[in-house]
């Protein structure tokens, strides 16, 4: 990185933070992307990212550990982190802060509507609605057994589960905290099943925290619509966020969202799938398959 760059990433940084803690404007309705790792958060923020009136943030740890530093699950250094947030977490003064750092992306960006995806929210969404009531979210669903085998490449690869897997003790944690759930963690002989229930924690917890908000507020849609039918789906979501059909965001699909995932039958699912998965694990393969037969 040139000197430049350096010079102008610095200053930047600064006037983020001081910006934060200046009564300055703040961010009253954003956009959330919710759904568990590995659903296709990714590629949706991405191509709805080139819409002229939207600023995308891709998972802002950093804004989220300013304000709030018990969001950091991946290391959680302090002891202190939590993988579920409810109203209770959201203080006035940290909540400003937050409200602030998403108005300077926005303005930095140049574009009105903040768009923000980060998988973990589906622990927080009593927790956003308390620092943003306007808030608006688009839940994203897919194949539990798809995203089970997505997170075990990643996390076979990589560092999915953070520092000494400390992402994974708290999704322990959470699911011992449930009469249903609880147990599970110890049937989690491999990344797939731990992936499994990390599908089946975050979707529980998305679909809990979802009910009863205002249809106006909610877009829910399916990995398949979006493969199969990206072009009406993404007009649907632009329509959902009162913005017109951008063509930017047509071609960026065309070239990105190119082939759809292998679909995987109910005869692929093994008993113990079905005990970690829970009940909404063959709902979500007859979902997929039946719209890839149609």
């Amino acid at each position: 990185m040139s000197v430049r760059l350096v010079i102008k990433a610095l200053a930047t940084g600064l006037a983020r933070y001081l910006y934060a803690l200046l009564p300055c404007p703040e961010i009253s309705r954003p956009v959330f992307i919710i759904g568990c790792g590995r659903s296709g958060t990714t590629i949706l923020g991405e191509t709805l990212s080139r819409h002229p009136q939207i600023a995308y943030l891709n998972e802002p740890r950093h804004l989220w550990l300013y304000a709030y530093p018990q969001t950091d699950i991946w290391a959680g250094a302090s002891g202190a982190a939590k993988l579920l947030l409810t109203e209770a977490d959201a203080e006035p003064s940290r909540s400003r802060i937050i409200r602030r750092l998403f108005r300077f992306e926005a303005l930095i960006k140049g574009r009105p509507l903040l768009l923000e995806k980060l998988p973990a929210h589906c622990f927080h969404l009593g927790f956003l609605l308390r620092i943003f009531p306007a808030a608006r979210f688009i839940h994203l669903r897919r194949n539990g057994l798809e995203v089970a085998r997505s997170i075990a490449i990643v996390a076979e690869h990589g560092n999915w589960h953070g520092e000494d897997g400390h992402k994974w003790t708290l999704l322990a944690q959470y699911a011992q905290e449930s009469e249903k759930t609880r147990g599970l963690p110890a049937l989690c002989r491999s990344s797939v099943d731990q992936g499994l229930l990390e599908w089946r924690l975050s979707t529980e917890a998305a679909l809990q925290g979802l009910q009863g908000l205002p249809k106006e507020t909610v877009f829910e849609l399916d990995y398949e619509d979006l493969l199969g039918r990206p072009a009406e789906t993404l007009a649907a979501i632009q329509a959902f966020l009162g913005l017109e059909d951008a063509p930017e965001v047509g071609r960026f699909a065309l070239a990105s969202i190119a082939r759809k995932s292998p679909k995987l039958g109910l005869d692929a699912v093994a008993e113990s799938d079905r005990l970690i998965g829970g009940e909404r694990l063959a709902g979500s393969i007859k979902q997929e398959t039946g719209r890839a037969d149609a």
